[in-house]
């Protein structure tokens, strides 16, 4: 293109701005797709920056003006269309802003809120899980309060329970009902004549087919009557002291301490029983629930805190560095020792001291040499007092807070 013809095609372009100065401002739509179609960048681009734009720069827009440009017939073609990106800037400019409202807040969503499947005994518990989304807090009741969007919790049910979950945000709440029915389950005892011990009924579930396991552990007076007059001696060294548990086994409702897991399985052959396999164990304690304990600890165990003369902090004690001597001397001090069975609460299925009072020996092997320990004793801190907690010792070892009971699958 000569240069006369680009002084004529800006002074035409300067001539256009005065012709259409008196022209409607700011440009609307129609208008700027003719100028577009007619003119050159030079009068265009003026004409954008000078008069404005009437309408939404948006993506519909942008798209007819490409076409009115590639449609253009005049001498000022290739410029536009070598412009027209720059040209679209100065519309986006020159144009109202799209004011984009924010979405309306919608409410929280609640996945899911439901409890483990399975019969669930009255006083036992059941596994609540739930999963919520766009919730800035979540909540559920009775009994559990404020939670995380997506968790669970295990908690006691009675006979019928519901429980509400409340998930709120800035646009709301939304709520979620779920009902939880429990069946009364009462114990179910046999008694044994020969050991002068009950057993009580574990129903089937877990795995297991119904059994028997002894109501507490086995007593003094129970192992003389099957086995005899214990070969052990009632005394205990502890500390460097001389501490007799039971003088001369006279208390025949203490339960049989010091006992070997090999004479343990020796007691319970000749009673038609066996020692529980340590999943066992834990699952007639539990009695069919998920719960770590069946009650407030010092009601249903004799452990570290509550089995000696006065009250103590068993924990304190042991956290404080002292070796496993030193931790014994103390509660020896405090006369802590085992008690008699039956002294505190049962279980769901009427089973005694499950918890505390001593450790019980299993079938389970913990490894070559030692075998699984379930229960805590009172020589316990309270950490070691719950259903999930495991110990071990070497089965050819006595000691003052170690006895067993007896698992039978036949009617006692």
């Amino acid at each position: 293109m000569s240069k006369s013809i680009v002084v004529a095609l800006n002074l035409l372009a300067i001539l256009s701005v005065g012709l259409f100065a008196q022209q409607s401002c700011p440009m609307s739509r129609d208008d700027l797709l003719v100028w577009a179609r007619t003119k050159v960048y030079a009068s265009l681009s003026t004409r954008i920056s000078s008069c404005k734009i009437a309408v939404a720069a948006t993506p519909a827009l942008q798209q007819a003006l490409f076409a009115a440009i590639e449609s253009n017939k005049g001498p000022g073609r290739e410029s536009l269309i070598q412009n027209r990106d720059a040209i679209w800037t100065l519309v986006e400019a020159n144009s109202p802003k799209v004011v984009v409202p924010p979405p309306k807040p919608s409410l929280p969503i609640v996945d899911s809120f439901e409890a483990s499947s399975g019969e669930v005994a009255v006083g036992g518990s059941v596994r609540l899980s739930w999963k919520v989304r766009g919730a800035n807090s979540v909540s559920i009741q009775p009994g559990i309060g404020e939670v995380d969007s997506i968790s669970t919790a295990t908690v006691a049910v009675d006979a019928s329970t519901q429980f509400s979950l409340v998930a709120r945000n800035p646009a709301g709440a939304v709520r979620r009902d779920l009902s939880v029915s429990a069946k009364e389950v009462l114990p179910r005892f046999s008694f044994s004549e020969r050991e002068q011990m009950s057993y009580a009924w574990i129903p089937k579930g877990g795995g297991f087919n119904g059994f028997w396991l002894g109501e507490t552990e086995v007593t003094v007076g129970a192992w003389k009557r099957v086995m005899g007059a214990p070969s052990w001696d009632s005394k205990w060294t502890i500390a460097g002291k001389e501490v007799d548990y039971n003088p001369g086994w006279r208390d025949e409702q203490m339960p049989l301490i010091g006992v070997m897991q090999q004479e343990a399985e020796s007691y319970c052959a000749a009673v038609d029983g066996r020692l529980p396999s340590e999943k066992e164990w834990e699952y007639a304690l539990r009695a069919g629930s998920e719960v770590e304990l069946y009650g407030v600890l010092d009601l249903i165990a004799w452990y570290g805190n509550n089995s000696g003369r006065s009250r103590i902090d068993s924990a304190a004690i042991w956290g404080d560095g002292s070796k496993i001597e030193n931790y014994k001397a103390k509660l020896s001090e405090n006369g802590n020792g085992p008690h008699r069975v039956k002294g505190m609460r049962a279980n769901p299925w009427g089973l005694r001291d499950m918890l505390g009072n001593l450790w019980e020996w299993t079938t389970t092997k913990y490894d070559s040499k030692e075998v699984i320990l379930r229960g805590g004793s009172w020589l316990s801190f309270p950490a070691e007092v719950r259903a999930s907690y495991r110990s071990r010792d070497d089965p050819a070892g006595r000691s003052s807070d170690i006895g067993f009971r007896c698992l039978r699958e036949q009617i006692p």
